[in-house]
């Protein structure tokens, strides 16, 4: 039996879909964001490696899903409704 881990970032982006303050024009890129997630997370239970093997592939899947997200998502909406550039630590 496989035990569910949990998801914070999917869960962080399915609450910014439902942000009643997110503007309607972001709406596809939230979208894609989570279509994106979903990917991710396939790609890196695809892994077919074991111990030290496993670091690579996972940190490379990692970082192109990241950099990914750097790139197009600039602004970070709170579930309250607050925005704020990415660059301000969080």
């Amino acid at each position: 039996m496989t035990t569910a881990l949990p998801t914070p970032h999917a869960d962080k982006l399915q609450a910014l879909l439902k942000n009643p303050n997110l503007p309607q024009s972001d709406t596809p890129r939230v979208r894609e964001a989570i279509e994106r997630h979903g990917r991710w997370i396939e790609e890196i239970r695809e892994v077919d490696e074991e111990g030290d093997a496993l670091i690579e592939p996972l940190v490379a899947s990692l970082n192109h899903y990241r950099n990914w997200i750097d790139r197009t998502h600039n602004t970070f909406y709170c579930a309250n409704g607050w925005t704020w550039p990415r660059s301000v630590p969080l």
